[in-house]
């Protein structure tokens, strides 16, 4: 059956990524600590979410 699936924004996750690369490199010193980032999600439901059918 069709899987279910998390719809993730592959450009906005990209986008982010690049801001985060740019803003290391431009500062001097390594970043201390990890930023987290929400990134929205949409939960695509399809024909493998479910139990079996008896």
């Amino acid at each position: 059956p069709p899987l279910t699936t998390m719809h993730v924004p592959i450009a906005a996750l990209g986008s982010q990524a690049l801001d985060a690369l740019a803003d290391a490199l431009d500062t001097s010193q390594p970043p201390s600590h990890a930023d987290a980032t929400v990134m929205p999600v949409q939960l695509v439901v399809r024909r493998s979410c479910g139990g079996a059918k008896r």
